[in-house]
């Protein structure tokens, strides 16, 4: 790419056009080449060329995706000072999750990665020392993502509740909707902040989308957030949601198990466990492998403080012990923060029978063609 731009300057030393410039952004976008998309940007403002609203839209995606800690900047420069962009929902997620989930521009405080392992461009990585490729964090990063979730050390799990608000008073003020996918960034930066901020989060919710509007994701990331700060209000939630109607899925219940356990009264952790480890049974789902590790973790240390009854220490060895009975894309993960929101070929699982199933009715097809 580079050998053809020097030609283009030599051979066409005018004025570069607007189709040029927009292809040339789209390249970069494709090849994940931050820095190179900006400074087209900037080449084709100097040269008085619009840039595209889509272009500049692809630049967030990537900024605040790859963590750079100047994607505020980025948005203040490339999206609102533009007049031919319009701020819209897509704006405010990616900002959300660029808190929540990428880390707010902070490097990675195991190794000092400056994007904290978000950033996939292929020359960054060739450029990435031996130390920070084997990061432990990366190693989670890849294969537990429920447990690089908890651990509270990491940039993405702080306190980001006044960075939601502010985006949360803009998108008001804007009078841009909010969908599933903003609720959920919008709950992941309050996952470490304070209770009382907490349930702030959680009432803005409950006052701006039902229950029936949620998808299993938010209402996964509803019963995380009261996991974390208000355990005993999950089973009423739950049942809320059941007398209304909605379906229960196995990654909402992964949650609700665990809040089940977190509770301190005996009394109370008994009722909720029995109620969602029934869902969870009448699914015929099973315990996921982060859940596992979380459910006996907490058996252990409310053994030390008092031994339990006989019906809650059957139930918490039947959820460590369960194996699924069939084969499903459940087994393939370690928590529900590894599934990939999607609908692509990479996230169906087929079991081999399936393949074989459909093979031989390939082979019967083919035959009948043959016959005919």
């Amino acid at each position: 790419m580079e050998e053809v731009l020097d030609l283009l300057r030599n051979d066409i030393p005018s004025r570069p056009n607007f189709n040029l410039l927009f292809r040339l952004m789209d390249y970069y976008f494709a090849t994940d080449n931050v820095e190179k998309l900006i400074a087209v940007m900037e080449d084709a403002h100097e040269y008085g060329v619009t840039v595209a609203e889509s272009s500049t839209a692809k630049l967030m995606q990537l900024a605040c995706a790859f963590n750079y800690p100047t994607a505020p900047e980025l948005f203040l420069r490339w999206r609102v000072s533009l007049p031919q962009c319009a701020i819209a929902s897509p704006d405010i997620s990616r900002l959300l999750f660029y808190y929540s989930r990428s880390g707010g521009g902070l490097p990675c405080p195991a190794c000092g990665e400056k994007y904290n392992h978000r950033n996939v461009n292929v020359y960054h990585w060739m450029a990435t020392p031996p130390h920070q490729r084997q990061c432990p964090v990366l190693h989670m990063a890849r294969n537990r993502k429920g447990d690089l979730e908890a651990d509270p050390a990491l940039p993405q799990n702080r306190d980001w509740s006044e960075r939601a608000l502010q985006l949360r008073e803009l998108s008001t003020a804007r009078s841009i909707e909010w969908g599933t996918q903003e609720w959920r960034g919008f709950l992941g930066c309050f996952m470490f902040a304070p209770t009382e901020k907490a349930m702030q989060a959680k009432a803005l919710l409950d006052q701006s989308m039902g229950a029936a509007q949620m998808d299993d994701f938010l209402r996964a990331a509803y019963i995380r957030l009261l996991r974390y700060h208000a355990p005993e209000l999950s089973l009423p939630v739950l049942r809320q949601w059941e007398d209304s109607g909605i379906r229960m899925s196995p990654i909402v219940l992964q949650e609700a198990l665990m809040a089940a356990v977190t509770l301190d009264d005996s009394v109370q952790r008994l009722e909720s466990l029995t109620h969602t480890w029934d869902l969870l049974r009448e699914k015929g789902s099973y315990v996921m492998p982060f859940t596992r590790r979380y459910v006996e973790r907490r058996r252990d240390a409310l053994q030390q403080q008092a031994p339990l009854s006989g019906e809650e220490s059957h139930i918490i060895r039947e959820v460590v012990e369960m194996r699924p009975r069939t084969v499903s894309l459940l087994d393939r993960k370690d928590s529900s923060s590894d599934f990939v929101i999607g609908t692509s070929k990479k996230n169906i699982y087929i079991p081999k029978r399936s393949l074989k199933e459909s093979e031989r009715r390939r082979d019967q097809r083919r035959q009948r063609s043959q016959s005919e």
